[in-house]
């Protein structure tokens, strides 16, 4: 069985397994939220071993080329040594500055980033809990424009996440990852057609 080894804590892989699924049965805390590729919050680095280039997709050059994958779609078939993408410059911190109802299902939050974040219209941010809760947010604060990061937080009945953000007190620090998302205009493509669709 391949050995995986996360910062220290170490798991055994069964037949079939993905990275994140392993880890997570040996009792292992490593964020997640969509567990199909797409929020990036299971963000790991290998330090030693090759991870599966499947669990690399939709990764920029710069993070495959550093040894980055996403662990919940890596097939845990090589032994590997990894690290929590965390510690290599990829967390940022905000200050929760407004936080407001914009409706009875929608709370509004106004993050202010320690350091600025460039982001693009339509890409998205993940606040990190302590205890590994992962959840993806789209911006809806307007880049260059609007000098914090706005967040419409949909409110769900019990929610782990929307619940622990609407009672948290104006100064509260948030870990932040990101942005990511590539959907996004890219300029300089007059004669390309754009087709927007609004899911709800």
């Amino acid at each position: 069985m391949p050995r995986l080894e996360l910062d220290g804590q170490v798991a055994s892989a069964q037949p079939g397994e993905t990275v994140l699924a392993a880890l997570l049965r040996a009792g292992v805390q490593v964020g997640n939220s969509c567990r199909v590729g797409a929020c990036q919050s299971c963000l790991l680095r290998a330090t030693a071993g090759t991870p599966d280039l499947r669990g690399q997709q939709g990764l920029k050059d710069t993070l495959r080329t550093r040894g980055y994958f996403l662990s919940c779609i890596t097939p845990a078939e090589t032994d590997l040594v990894m690290t929590a993408a965390d510690g290599d410059g990829l967390r940022v911190t905000a200050t929760l500055c407004e936080s407001s109802l914009l409706s009875d299902s929608v709370l509004r939050l106004r993050l202010q980033p320690e350091h600025e974040l460039p982001y693009r219209a339509g890409q998205f941010i993940n606040i990190l809990r302590d205890d590994g809760l992962t959840r993806s947010y789209s911006l809806a604060s307007v880049p260059g424009l609007d000098a914090y990061l706005e967040l419409h937080v949909r409110l769900v009945p019990n929610g782990r996440m929307s619940g622990w953000l609407k009672t948290l007190p104006i100064g509260q620090k948030l870990s932040l990852r990101g942005p990511a998302g590539e959907c996004f205009y890219v300029a300089g493509r007059p004669e390309q057609p754009l087709l927007l669709l609004g899911s709800g």
